[in-house]
């Protein structure tokens, strides 16, 4: 093995110490240097331990460090010469930096880690076996690219990943949601959350509540000139007006930074004024229609 797979092992037993909370000396009586017993012991992706995640953001600075100079993560390198352990390795470290960036909220960090492991995933297929974790992964990556409304990216990505594992719990659960919004069933969506088949989803679930419900503040403003606070708290499925106030205040700080200062939302007399003059309608139109209208819209993105 070589010097630096060595180094990595030993870096990669310290970050699992740290954040599955085994001690050092546990993990080396049951695993020892054996990197499919190492992952063995920290491959549980369901599992929200307590840890001290700055130290195991600082750990992982240090084994990338490490992985970027294994001899097998050369890409010049013919596969047939790769070493196995090395990839493991590898892509376990990365796997790992998903789930902390994750539950970090460092969502760049997130990024560069998922992009990094489709080379594991898909290129290397063939030669490694697959990770317990991957569907789990691939399916956070699918609701990140959803609630940030990159549907062409969503699809693109879609593209590559096997029928068989489409119908996974993890991916199909996301796959659903797309299905749904396209539709124009955004409630439902909306009352999803406590489905989570992982709790690592609900980041972007959040994410992708804030995305609909701008979705649908803009077909509101389109479609009206007022709306009453209970209405619109209805409609935005919020639990309270002070919720309501806050997604207003933030709703007109981005259309105000876009440079759409015509869309601004109005609170009077317990009810929500729209600068609006391309309405006549003081009453917003039915639900189904605002399904319907988000529905088509999210098509068209697709279309596109």
């Amino acid at each position: 093995m070589s010097k630096e797979y060595k180094e990595g092992i030993k870096l990669f037993k310290e970050l699992i110490s740290c954040y599955n909370n085994i001690s050092e000396e546990e993990l080396d009586k049951k695993a020892n240097d054996d990197i499919n017993k190492i992952i063995d012991l920290g491959d549980d992706i369901n599992d929200p331990t307590t840890c001290n995640i700055y130290k195991c953001k600082e750990i992982l600075s240090k084994l990338k460090l490490i992985i970027i100079h294994l001899p097998s993560i050369d890409p010049l390198l013919p596969i047939c010469k790769k070493n196995i352990n090395e990839l493991l390795l590898a892509r376990e470290v990365l796997e790992k930096g998903v789930i902390i960036s994750i539950r970090d909220k460092d969502i760049k960090s997130f990024n560069i880690y998922t992009a990094q492991l489709f080379i594991y995933y898909f290129d290397y297929k063939d030669i490694l076996p697959k990770s317990k974790k991957q569907n789990g992964i691939l399916g956070v990556y699918l609701l990140y690219l959803l609630a940030s409304n990159s549907i062409g990216d969503f699809h693109m990505t879609l593209e590559i990943i096997p029928i068989e594992d489409q119908n996974d719990k993890y991916i199909k659960y996301v796959l659903e949601l797309e299905q749904h919004i396209m539709d124009g069933y955004f409630h439902y969506v909306l009352t999803r959350k406590d489905e989570i088949p992982l709790y690592l989803y609900s980041l972007f679930m959040e994410r992708l509540y804030s995305t609909i419900r701008y979705k649908l503040a803009d077909c509101i403003f389109s479609s009206s000139n007022s709306i009453s606070l209970l209405h619109a708290c209805e409609l935005l499925k919020f639990k309270s007006e002070n919720e309501l106030y806050e997604f207003i205040t933030a709703y007109n700080e981005t259309k105000t930074s876009q440079g759409e200062n015509n869309v601004i939302w109005e609170i009077k007399n317990n009810k929500i004024f729209f600068n609006n003059k391309t309405v006549n309608s003081q009453e917003v139109p039915a639900l189904e229609i605002l399904n319907n209208t988000i529905g088509y819209a999210t098509e068209l993105e697709r279309i596109v």
